[in-house]
């Protein structure tokens, strides 16, 4: 069971990552097993799992400086990595990719307003990539706020005169940093430029066809050892397969503009970095002449070959057939995977040295610390303790705790994504929130924060007292905190969770699912009252 989306989405991108928040995302769901209670495929003689251990519910609720901890998987940290590349996703990566980001949501935007219907079509996309552009900015703010770069140099300028001041750290840690920055110095120089060259030919289906057959016919030119298994027969047929669906849910005009932007960025490098095949089709061509011609050659590059039929063609083709042919479409991609491959080299010496150096460097600095660093998250089970705690976002604001019913009420416009369902106007009207109210705050909590240190992945993750019992459910991070995946921000980062007891008064007074009281263990003043129910 997941609530109604004016529940489980309140607030919508419009709330995403701000406090404070009063969104009850929260979903309930059931795991059926075998009779000797082990996973099985689908049987009408599956049984109701019994796990041996459980969490028990708490509704006594919680104070400021109360101890929490959460069990999740965390997605991916870099709080170790190098000031280099703390600089490269700041000053290059994260700007760029942020840019991208808006300009596909105002293509998303200028199509929905246009279309109703396709307002509602890419309204989950655009929520995606609404969501992944926030959490970009935040952290390039992140980033600067706290410093992070300024404060790793210097830990790593008093590493660099420890190891000038001894032989031994010389001999093991001396060719480090001139390593790392040679290694940065390269790739900065080539990454803008091969990133609008990548995007532009893989940016929509059709592209993304034609790119991978010319891969595949430049990959079988070399020798058998040097192949790429991105361009194997398995990869290939597999894409193929699902090539004709993928061409149904296509929008031309949309992907033309897709195009359009990025054949508009390879314009607008700066010299030194202009790519000469894109410079030579609109040579001699400026202002509202020149768009134009950009929008008319890439509706060419995405109608072209814009069927399944024919794009499967496209990978019988050898190296020698695509350079002599003359669609326009294959040699303009063919320009461009030759334009790649000339930088090849530059980026896997990249990929091939800085693990090695990278570790080198994570090694050396525990040594300057004297003291291990416990592990960026990688998507394995991550144990993290706090407490329950505000914050301060800026001078003369300070957020409290906990969000409370009123405060639902209190944004309802009565549209999406502030559309407060009536039974919940109902229940703040009545002021009967039976067990589930806090004596603390004397209100009924909707969410709450704390210290917890998460990153993308542990949406959904358990939030536990010091008792072993569960008070929450963590299902996102702060905008203030969003820097954390490189370093952790005391205190401005934190982790939004929704209060259990709201889970379980919309459970029983929205959803009417009474039923579910009787299989929890819950703890606290209505420990009785659930029995009942």
């Amino acid at each position: 069971y997941a609530p109604p989306k004016s529940v489980g989405f309140f607030g919508g991108d419009d709330d995403n990552f701000l406090w404070p928040r009063h969104t009850g995302d929260y979903t309930f769901l059931r795991a059926y097993v075998a009779p000797d209670n082990k996973p099985a495929t689908y049987s009408d003689k599956n049984v109701v799992y019994k796990p041996s251990k459980f969490l028990p519910i708490s509704l006594n609720g919680y104070k400021e400086g109360d101890f929490t901890m959460i069990l999740g998987f965390p997605g991916r940290t870099t709080r170790l990595n190098e000031s280099y590349a703390l600089e490269f996703q700041q000053n290059i990566f994260l700007p760029f990719i942020s840019d991208v980001l808006q300009a596909r949501i105002n293509l998303l935007d200028e199509a929905g307003k246009q279309d109703p219907a396709k307002q509602l079509e890419y309204s989950s996309e655009r929520f995606s990539l609404s969501n992944s552009l926030k959490a970009f900015q935040g952290s390039v703010e992140g980033i600067k706020r706290t410093q992070l770069i300024e404060n790793k140099q210097v830990e790593e300028t008093k590493f660099k005169k420890k190891i000038a001041q001894d032989q031994n750290l010389q001999a093991k840690y001396g060719e480090l940093f001139p390593k790392l920055e040679k290694l940065y110095t390269e790739r900065r120089a080539i990454f803008l430029r091969n990133a609008i060259i990548n995007s532009m030919s893989n940016s929509v289906t059709t592209l993304r066809a034609i790119s991978l057959a010319i891969g595949r016919a430049l990959d079988k030119e070399k020798p058998e050892t040097e192949r790429s298994p991105v361009f194997s027969d398995a990869r290939v047929e597999q894409f193929k397969k699902i090539l004709p669906e993928t061409l149904k849910e296509s929008d031309t005009k949309l992907e033309a503009k897709l195009v359009a932007l990025f054949l508009n960025k390879a314009l607008e490098l700066p010299e030194g970095q202009k790519v000469s095949f894109v410079e030579e089709r609109f040579a001699g061509k400026q202002g509202e002449v020149r768009q134009a011609a950009v929008a008319d050659f890439a509706r060419q590059l995405v109608e072209e070959f814009n069927n399944a039929d024919a794009l499967g063609k496209l990978f019988n083709l050898s190296a020698s057939d695509l350079r002599s042919n003359s669609s326009v479409t294959l040699r303009f991609l063919l320009e461009a995977s030759l334009e790649i491959e000339k930088t090849r080299k530059i980026e896997q010496n990249f990929t091939s040295n800085l693990p090695r150096l990278r570790s080198l460097y994570i090694e050396g600095m525990s040594t300057l610390k004297n003291a291990l660093s416990y592990p960026d998250a990688n998507s394995t089970l991550r144990f993290t303790y706090g407490e329950v705690k505000g914050y301060k976002p800026r001078d003369g604001v300070h957020y409290r705790y906990f969000t409370t019913l009123q405060g639902v009420v209190d944004k309802d416009s009565g549209k999406e994504p502030f559309d407060v369902p009536l039974a919940i106007k109902q229940i703040l009207s009545s002021k009967n929130y039976g067990p589930y109210d806090d004596a603390t705050i004397k209100d009924m909590p909707v969410a709450f924060l704390t210290t917890n240190d998460i990153t993308g992945g542990n949406s959904g993750s358990p939030v536990i007292n010091g008792r072993g019992e569960m008070v929450g459910v963590a299902f996102d991070g702060n905008y203030e905190g969003l820097g954390s995946d490189y370093g952790y921000n005391e205190a401005q980062s934190r982790t939004i969770c929704v209060d259990i007891r709201y889970v379980l008064l919309l459970a029983e007074r929205m959803a009417g699912a009474n039923n579910i009281f009787k299989e929890l263990e819950i703890h606290g003043k209505s420990a009785t009252a659930s029995n009942k129910q």
